[in-house]
């Protein structure tokens, strides 16, 4: 009794984090999306930075994630540009995240419940936008340096109740090293990349978008 118990604690939170997984992207939530005013050296990283994310055509690298709760997974991400994305967790995780067609679709083979929301709505379409450019619909709301490193924030004007995307950039040789996603409930999920490799052939079923079994 005692394991059928312990799996039915397990399947309970695990739903309540989907449900909190959901209701972060639609929520709204008090966020300013005025652009900060940047020095000009600020302002050449913040154009190298845009220049280096739009010359990543593809590419696998290997993820850690650190949850909102806590929680660290690892897994490898495949990066497809534009608009493709497909994260695979690995084991004891069940999660499957691929972005395509315009939509960001989560999948949950254990619970057996697929969850689909519009790309255009989470903070990772800045980062799979065709053209990447900080300025315009995208402000910068944060610029932090911390030795070899920045931290670039971003939001979307008019959709920043919709998260903001802190892209963590090394500074020489200028790399993508991760990001932090702040949903609408002001909650932080940390992705840290390792293992990059660039201009990657790659399936296109590989970005196939999971399907509800119902």
């Amino acid at each position: 009794m005692s394991g059928v118990r312990e799996k039915v604690t397990m399947v309970k939170a695990k739903l309540f984090a989907w449900a909190a997984l959901c209701s972060a992207f639609l929520i709204p939530h008090a966020w300013a999306d005025e652009g900060m005013t940047l020095l000009p050296t600020q302002k050449g990283w913040v154009a190298r930075i845009a220049e280096t994310v739009q010359s990543i055509q593809s590419s696998r690298s290997h993820f850690e994630q650190l949850a909102p709760d806590g929680t660290v997974s690892q897994g490898t991400v495949w990066l497809d540009r534009p608009g493709k994305m497909r994260f695979a967790f690995e084991r004891p995780e069940t999660l499957l995240i691929v972005a395509n067609h315009g939509k960001l679709v989560y999948q949950d083979k254990e619970l057996e419940q697929v969850t689909s929301l519009p790309l255009e709505s989470t903070p990772l379409n800045l980062l799979l936008q065709s053209k990447v450019a900080f300025s315009g619909s995208v402000s910068v709301t944060g610029f932090q340096e911390d030795g070899r490193n920045i931290h670039l924030t971003i939001v979307q004007k008019g959709k920043a109740a919709e998260g903001s995307l802190t892209l963590d950039v090394q500074k020489s040789p200028l790399i993508l090293r991760g990001w932090r996603v702040v949903d609408a409930q002001g909650q932080t999920t940390q992705v840290t990349l390792s293992d990059t490799q660039f201009n990657v052939l790659m399936p296109a079923k590989l970005f196939n978008l999971p399907q509800s079994s119902d």
